[in-house]
């Protein structure tokens, strides 16, 4: 086991296997491990971190690129390498969903996140994360007070850095639904709250596997139109922009979410947000102050976004800047690091 602790600390950081870091349009968790990365430098200095993320794989980039998101023969190869690669860090904060189960680098703590629902199979693989002794952390209470066995457990929720996420002085006119096009993130939903209110809706997000193509042919295609406008995935400013410049964020999710990222960069942009429970909605969400959390979206969802409009853009960026912002975040990252190391040192 290496000797640094505290601001000595070097962290090896692993990354999901399939996109890169940051990611070019879609991907929550690599937005997470970008920010990570970033802050973590500013932090405990250069040199503390040693990212392994999908570009360190060239020979496996045409195979992850031609399978489907989760194909375990994939991941297992990614995972061994990068535990390979970094058996010589203080800590590994692990972000894949196999890593922490599948490999282990004697004497090196592992720190593992949690970034899937609290649902089979992923309660299975988180529990056995913890059975060979990594330390998880979960990215909301929600999803803390869900898990059904016993582990070293930490929350830590999911932030995003502020200064990548301005208010817009632009006249906002435009409701949002911003994900993946997939039923769980239940866009038609979106659409059909969006027209009910009589504010027209901007689609985006990417339609990538079989399930996302069929859902988006037979339930979203339909519903298109004027009043609702598809504009693919998106990346870059042109996200941030449009995040910022819609009156609302609309997230009507089918199945629970752990955290939810979107919602927060839709509240560091000033924008407000109507959604359906889950993680981010009820703990950075305060009903009347920067969104609503709607129970019976398709009854209350209509009502909620009128009343969005009366909330104020500042007052939406501010109920989030110091409980989710990145360096919040990595501050509760590296005072569990600091935790497990000093734990291993004493065993």
């Amino acid at each position: 086991m290496a000797k640094r602790r505290g601001a000595n600390l070097r962290i090896g950081l692993i990354a999901p296997p399939w996109l890169r870091v940051p990611p070019n349009g879609y991907g929550g968790i690599e937005r997470i491990v970008s920010a990570l990365r970033s802050d973590f430098v500013e932090l405990l200095g250069e040199g503390s971190v040693e990212a392994f993320t999908f570009e360190c794989v060239p020979e496996l980039h045409r195979r992850i690129e031609g399978v489907a998101i989760g194909d375990e023969d994939v991941e297992e190869q990614y995972v061994a390498r990068a535990y390979e690669v970094l058996n010589d860090c203080d800590v590994i904060s692990d972000h894949s969903l196999l890593g922490a189960t599948k490999v282990r680098t004697p004497g090196v703590p592992v720190v593992a996140t949690m970034h899937g629902p609290m649902s089979a199979p992923f309660i299975q693989r988180y529990e056995r994360m913890a059975s060979v002794g990594a330390h998880l952390i979960a990215v909301s209470s929600a999803q803390a007070a869900a898990v059904p066995f016993d582990a070293r457990l930490t929350v830590v929720p999911n932030g995003v850095n502020a200064k990548e996420y301005q208010l817009s002085r632009k006249q906002r006119s435009e409701a949002l639904f911003l994900g993946r096009i997939h039923p769980e993130k239940a866009p038609h939903r979106a659409i059909a709250a969006a027209r009910a209110a009589n504010i027209p809706l901007t689609v985006a997000g990417p339609v990538r596997g079989r399930v996302e193509k069929e859902y988006f042919r037979e339930f979203i295609a339909p519903l298109l139109g004027s009043e609702a406008v598809y504009v693919g995935e998106v990346s870059g400013a042109y996200r941030t922009a449009l995040l910022a410049s819609a009156k609302v964020l609309l997230a009507p999710n089918w199945r629970s979410e752990p955290f939810g990222l979107v919602v927060v960069e839709a509240l560091m942009a000033g924008t407000p947000v109507v959604a359906s429970p889950f993680g981010a909605s009820m703990e950075a969400i305060v009903d009347g102050v920067n969104g609503y959390v709607v129970n019976n979206w398709d009854s209350g969802a209509p009502a909620a976004i009128v009343e969005s409009e009366k909330l104020s853009q500042y007052v939406c960026r501010e109920s989030v800047c110091e409980r989710f912002s990145s360096m919040v975040m990595a501050r509760g990252y590296a005072d569990v690091f600091s935790e497990v190391c000093n734990t291993a040192l004493m065993e």
